[in-house]
């Protein structure tokens, strides 16, 4: 698809090169319900601390939260001093792990119940990442 849009916009096709970056489903089975289990309803998000993730918003809503629940963080970036002292109103309920390799992150998301995924939209900002013809 992109080869074609780029070839049509004039790039020459020796010069393109396409990366299929896929994912092995096979890695993420599917898990069994939990329902009526004991323990807290584990969320986990992966993610850059940078501000259109969404982060405080997922941990301002973990400290609001009611009933037993726990939110597991993996990443690092240049918002985890404030993403940290948020936490910090409920720590019981938010973990940092930090950057860890794909096997551990692979662990954590089997372990896990939900995996959220919180999202800012900024009005134009990614559009400045995309090419202009």
């Amino acid at each position: 698809m992109w080869k074609k849009k780029l070839i049509g916009w004039g790039a020459d096709p020796a010069m393109i090169t396409v990366h299929r970056m896929g994912v092995d489903v096979s890695d993420f089975p599917m898990p069994q319900p939990r329902r009526g289990a004991a323990g807290p309803l584990r969320l986990l998000t992966t993610a850059r601390f940078v501000q259109k993730k969404g982060l405080i918003y997922a941990i301002n809503a973990m400290c609001a939260a009611p009933g037993d629940s726990h939110l597991s963080i993996i990443g690092y970036g240049p918002l985890e001093k404030e993403l940290r002292e948020a936490a910090a109103a409920c720590p019981a309920r938010v973990t940092f792990l930090g950057k860890i390799p794909h096997r551990e992150v692979l662990a954590e998301l089997k372990r896990s119940d939900v995996f959220l995924l919180p999202s800012v939209s900024p009005t134009m900002a990614t559009w400045k990442a995309f090419p202009c013809r």
